[in-house]
């Protein structure tokens, strides 16, 4: 199954990170689980969900089990991503709360 225009990777040499539209993060019901090493782009509407857990947390909730089968373009960067500038995903729900 291609999500090629739906989702994309972005990665550097040392990690990945699954770009999603920041509104299916809460549709699908998992950000308040998360982690410390994901991030947000507000202003773009975008979360990018790292690779080792939360990607696969967010593909598992809207019913995709078997990630192998999925097609999804990778961006790749030979230098550190400009995605680690971004602002943690977890501070976007300690403002939310405020």
């Amino acid at each position: 199954m291609s999500l090629s225009n739906k989702y994309c990777w972005e990665s550097d040499p040392a990690h990945a990170w699954l770009c999603v539209d920041l509104g299916e993060v809460f549709k699908a019901g998992i950000a308040h689980k998360v982690s410390h090493y994901s991030f947000v782009d507000a202003s773009r509407g975008l979360a990018y969900l790292e690779e080792d857990r939360d990607a696969g947390l967010f593909l598992n909730a809207i019913g995709w089990v078997d990630t192998r089968q999925l097609e999804i373009p990778d961006n790749y960067t030979d230098r550190s991503s400009p995605i680690r500038g971004l602002p943690r995903f977890v501070n976007l729900l300690s403002e939310e709360g405020k």
